[in-house]
């Protein structure tokens, strides 16, 4: 089970999704994998909206 901890870094991390972002990381796409805190991710779906700067994904 996920903590609400890993959860609140899930979110931020969708951030990373924004070219504008200081974390910027254009390699976290669609069926890409990623690490965080020591647990393997997979992103299901991703959204970046340049006109409303909504970014979303599943994983």
């Amino acid at each position: 089970m996920i903590s609400d901890k890993q959860y609140k870094g899930l979110s931020d991390s969708v951030y990373w999704l924004d070219p504008k972002h200081g974390d910027y990381a254009p390699e976290m796409r669609k069926g890409s994998k990623f690490n965080y805190k020591g647990e393997t991710y997979k992103i299901l779906r991703t959204e970046n909206n340049s006109k409303n700067g909504m970014q979303a994904m599943a994983v």
